[in-house]
């Protein structure tokens, strides 16, 4: 991505639609929309030396994260995507 001097790659509250005519803030929202409880799993991080208590983080297997942005970004079948190339 190549930006003008100046500019910045992360939007802003002004900015709503990229370059390409993304809608950044419909994107940002559905980003922000939480895996279902099967893709999540759950991990031991830190543990008391007896092993007896400790401290679990929730995290999505890295094929979530990628079936997500997949979604979002990638071209869907329509008229603008099956217009001919000059």
């Amino acid at each position: 991505m190549h930006l003008k001097e100046g500019a910045s790659a992360l939007p802003t509250e002004q900015t709503t639609t990229s370059s390409s005519g993304l809608d950044v803030s419909k994107v940002l929202l559905e980003l922000e929309v939480p895996f279902s409880p099967d893709q999540v799993r759950w991990r031991v991080t830190n543990t008391t030396n007896d092993k007896k208590r400790g401290q679990i983080v929730p995290y999505a297997d890295s094929r979530a994260y990628t079936d997500r942005l997949n979604a979002l970004f990638t071209r869907r079948a329509g008229p603008a995507s099956t217009r001919s190339r000059r």
